[in-house]
């Protein structure tokens, strides 16, 4: 069980099947090419349901899972230890990508 607040913003436990996990692994595997050399970037705070997006993708497909500092998570930072430790996958909020965007002084298409 994972707990969401999912679009009504009140939290609430989801159950969530190994299927279900075993499914989502499958798609990241051949839709996003995750290997065992993969480096992905846990960015989501654990205690946020999309944690378990980062965390699923690299763990049962025999990734790295890169663990950063709060503080290495700012903007401004933020790309740096994306270059540096990641070379496969980065999810964030659209908000977050908005921050990455405008801190490299990009457009919107940036990304």
């Amino acid at each position: 069980m994972i707990y969401t607040s999912g679009s009504t913003g009140t939290p609430k436990g989801v159950v969530v099947t190994h299927a279900g996990l075993s499914a989502l692994a499958s798609a990241q595997r051949q839709r996003l090419r995750v290997t065992r050399t993969s480096r992905v970037l846990q960015f989501a705070s654990l205690n946020f349901d999309a944690s378990l997006w980062e965390t699923l993708m690299a763990l049962s497909n025999g990734a790295a899972l890169v663990l950063a500092r709060a503080e290495a998570l700012s903007a401004g930072r933020l790309q740096n230890i994306a270059r540096r430790a990641t070379d496969h996958a980065c999810h964030a909020t659209a908000g977050r990508i908005g921050d990455l965007t405008r801190s490299r002084g990009l457009g919107s298409n940036a990304w």
